[in-house]
């Protein structure tokens, strides 16, 4: 039952991502009622349930029957799933690094803190895989956040923390000034600053080998598939957050690969 009704909440939120997904790249408020982007009528609250309202309404608008974007309700549906397996995950943490040193700093709180990193890191996944931007409403606001986190449970090794997640960015940052933004975006530079922060040490290291390893993977796919040429701009915001994930959940198996 726990598991349903986190899928529940998973899936609240993810009707909150689409409106962050549609409402920030075009600059719009967050305030007010969502409203069709067709005929611009109110959206009426029974028609804004997750998942449920676009199967009622046959994926149409109730007012001028335009087609509903199959987008939402995948996103609510997958932030649904992932808000169940971060549970799964948060049980059995105490055996898997680094998620167990994340468990010592935050101890209860970190599976609500698990849950906010999902939907901070599934909307700027959509939103740069769409738009290819990475809003600072997002990035910075959450990195802020963590860094009073940090002082407030008052983590070990926070100046060590500091120093690998700053290194980490300026990596980033030297690719973006070599290749004059080709190949490397400003946002990229700061998502991962506030990635960083949010791995203990040393795992920023395998969330970079990660992200430019799927990179490269989903890179030669897409050019062997036709989908892209060489030289082609691919928003790699998506890669460094499935690095991420990657690092917290397999890090330790990936460093303990490499090592030996």
């Amino acid at each position: 039952m726990f598991l349903l009704y986190l899928f529940i909440l998973g899936a609240v939120f993810g009707s909150f991502i689409n409106v962050l997904v549609f409402r920030i790249p075009r600059g719009k408020s967050l305030k007010g009622r969502s409203v069709c982007p067709y005929c611009k009528k109110t959206i009426i609250w029974i028609d804004n349930i997750p998942i449920l309202s676009y199967i009622f309404l046959r994926g149409r608008c109730r007012k001028c029957k335009k087609k509903i974007s199959l987008r939402y309700p995948i996103i609510e549906l997958f932030c649904g799933l992932l808000f169940m397996l971060v549970w799964i995950i948060f049980i059995i943490s105490s055996g898997i690094e680094p998620l167990a040193t994340l468990n010592t700093y935050y101890g209860y709180y970190l599976l609500p803190i698990l849950l906010f990193i999902v939907v901070i890191t599934l909307s700027i996944f959509v939103i740069d895989f769409i738009h290819q931007i990475i809003p600072d409403s997002l990035s910075l606001s959450t990195l802020a956040a963590f860094l009073i986190l940090l002082t407030l449970f008052d983590v070990p090794g926070y100046y060590q923390l500091l120093l690998v997640s700053f290194l980490t960015s300026i990596f980033l940052l030297l690719i973006h000034l070599v290749t004059a933004g080709r190949g490397m975006g400003l946002g990229d530079v700061k998502l991962a600053l506030m990635l960083s922060l949010l791995l203990p040490f040393p795992y920023q290291a395998v969330l970079l080998f990660a992200a430019f390893l799927t990179g490269a993977v989903v890179g030669i796919i897409l050019i062997l598939a036709k989908k892209a040429s060489f030289g082609m701009h691919i928003a790699f915001g998506p890669f460094l957050i499935a690095g991420y994930w990657i690092a917290l959940v397999f890090g330790e198996y990936l460093i303990k690969l490499f090592l030996i």
